[in-house]
C-alpha cells in the first residue's frame, strides 16, 4: 500500500533528483545536522540540500511532515499548507510530551488532534535523539489514519538492528 523512501544525500541537487525519480507523495526531513558539511559546504549548505525535497513537494502541492521544533526546517516549511507540524511546542497537530521512567529508552506521550486519547509509545530505540523519530512516525501514522493502538503496538514490537539505536 505504502512504500517508505530514505533519499540520502551529501551534495546540492542530489534530492531534487531523486525527489523527481521517487515522485513522493508526501514527505518528512527528520532533522538538519552536521552530517556531510564538506559536500554541502556548511550547515546553511545542508538545509538548502534537504530542502529540496520540501520544494519538489509544495511545487507539486504534496503535504510536508515538520519537526515543529527545529527552526531550520519551520523556516523551510514557512506558512506552506499542507503542512503537518509536530513537536513539542504549542501551534503543533501532534504533540509530545517525555514519558517518565522509560530508563535509556526513548518513549514519548503524544497528544493527536480532535481530543483523541494521549497515545503512550514504548520504544526499544536508545537516546534521546530518539524521541523526534517516534513523534515522526506518530505524525505519518495519524495523517495516514493508523488507529493509536496499532501505533503503540508498532512503536512497542519495533526491534531496531545493526548496531543502530540499540541496547
Amino acid at each position: 500500500e505504502m512504500a517508505v523512501v530514505e533519499m540520502g544525500a551529501n551534495a546540492q541537487g542530489e534530492i531534487a533528483g531523486l525527489s523527481r525519480i521517487a515522485e513522493p507523495d508526501a514527505g518528512l526531513i527528520t532533522n538538519i545536522g552536521d552530517a556531510h558539511l564538506e559536500g554541502f559546504g556548511g550547515r546553511a549548505g545542508v538545509q538548502r540540500g534537504k530542502g529540496e525535497l520540501y520544494r519538489f513537494l509544495q511545487a507539486h502541492g504534496r503535504p510536508i511532515f515538520c519537526w515543529w521544533d527545529q527552526a531550520e526546517l519551520r523556516a523551510l516549511a514557512g506558512d506552506y499548507q499542507p503542512c503537518i507540524r509536530y513537536g513539542s511546542d504549542e501551534g503543533v497537530q501532534v504533540r509530545g510530551r517525555d514519558l517518565p521512567d522509560t530508563g535509556p529508552f526513548a518513549g514519548l506521550q503524544v497528544e493527536l488532534p480532535g481530543g483523541a486519547e494521549p497515545l503512550s509509545l514504548h520504544s526499544k530505540l536508545i537516546g534521546a535523539h530518539n524521541r523526534s523519530n517516534l513523534l515522526a512516525a506518530a505524525a505519518v501514522g495519524w495523517h495516514y489514519g493508523v488507529p493509536g493502538p496499532e501505533m503503540e503496538a508498532a512503536i512497542a514490537g519495533y526491534q531496531p538492528g545493526n548496531q543502530r539505536s540499540e541496547w
